[in-house]
């Protein structure tokens, strides 16, 4: 693995996954996960999403060891690239264990984001009153006190579900509150706008 991070002339990610290859290859899972978590991190951010799904599953893999990565992350992560693939039933697995590990931590405000990208995957599979669900459980969770993105992202799901629901003008408020707590967080919260 060092002589990999040793080598300048391999592009970022083209190193990263064949240190990850390589230490998987060779049963070292607990060095491989985290490269694999980090490449599923990475292909996810370039939406390239079967990428994504291939190595969060490899940072999933049963021989690794408990706490080598943050399972609820990678589950979350795997989660959104199936349900962009149009792997609805897949994602939802990955949800519920994502909203578990959250819940298990004490995490509200992890669970609150699990639950919002839950509720655009059930938007995308044209389940709006489960979407709708997802995003008032995930209002429950939050306040002021959440990061911009989270406050953006929800007042975003909260116009969708108003829209969604043949309610146009009630969709109005929300939305213009995303665009005014998104618009300063720039290439961070593109996807809200």
């Amino acid at each position: 693995l060092a002589a990999y991070s040793q080598r300048d002339d391999l592009a970022p990610d083209v190193r990263l996954a064949r240190q990850a290859l390589h230490a998987y290859s060779a049963g070292r899972h607990d060095l491989a996960a985290p490269l694999y978590l980090e490449l599923g991190r990475l292909a996810l951010a370039r939406h390239r999403y079967a990428d994504a799904e291939l190595a969060l599953t490899r940072a999933l893999a049963d021989e690794v060891p408990a706490g080598t990565v943050d399972r609820g992350a990678a589950h979350l992560q795997r989660a959104i690239a199936r349900y962009r693939m149009g792997r609805h039933d897949a994602a939802a697995a990955d949800f519920e264990i994502a909203r578990a590990e959250a819940r298990a931590r004490g995490d509200r405000t992890r669970e609150a984001a699990v639950l919002l990208d839950e509720a655009m995957s059930l938007d995308w599979a044209l389940e709006h009153r489960a979407s709708a669900r997802c995003v008032e459980e995930a209002a429950a969770f939050l306040d002021d006190t959440a990061s911009p993105y989270l406050r953006a992202y929800l007042a975003m799901s909260i116009g969708r579900s108003h829209l969604r629901a043949n309610r146009e003008a009630d969709a109005i408020p929300p939305f213009e509150r995303a665009i005014e707590l998104a618009t300063p967080l720039g290439d961070e919260a593109y996807e809200l706008l």
